[in-house]
Order: C-alpha cells, then sequence, then structure tokens
C-alpha cells in the first residue's frame, strides 16, 4: 500500500485552493484539525469519482495531504504539482 503523502507548500492556502477550484474540483472547508487547535482543513475532490486531497492551514504553514487509498488516481500526482507552485496564483 502507498504511504501517506505529506507536503509542504510554500504559498498560501488561498492559492491552493483557487487552483483547485479552477480545475473544476469541489472544496469543502472542514473547519479545523483537532490534532492542529486554530488550523484550517479543506477537502478537495472531483464532483463525480473518487480520490481525496486535503490542504491544511496553521501557524504560517500550508501543506497537503493524500492519504492511502485517497488518491483516486488523481490526488497525489495534483498535490505534487500544486506544492511544486506549477497553476498556482
Amino acid at each position: 500500500m502507498p504511504e501517506r503523502l505529506d507536503i509542504d507548500v510554500d504559498g498560501s492556502a488561498r492559492a491552493i485552493l483557487n487552483a483547485c477550484r479552477r480545475r473544476g474540483l469541489v472544496v469543502r472547508d472542514l473547519g479545523g484539525l483537532k490534532m492542529h487547535p486554530g488550523s484550517r482543513h479543506w477537502h478537495v475532490r472531483r464532483p463525480e469519482g473518487s480520490g481525496t486531497l486535503e490542504v491544511t492551514e496553521h501557524g504560517g504553514r500550508v501543506w497537503i495531504t493524500v492519504k492511502p487509498r485517497w488518491d483516486g488516481g488523481w490526488a497525489s500526482s495534483l498535490a505534487r504539482k500544486l506544492a511544486a507552485g506549477r497553476s498556482v496564483d
């Protein structure tokens, strides 16, 4: 089974989420993570089909997570592109 992918992003969560919306992906604001009080956390999905990319912002850090079995054939690849700054505001 593939490992969990966590990638730090040099940029804002807003820019990452806007880039996802431009690709036609659906962004769902889940509030925060219990393990990171004061954080903001979003799930990004296709309108149809599987796969979820997570975006988290906390303490000046932004990172993207793709959990094992949540890739759906696209999420890990997109996470790497977004983290590299490709097609981001």
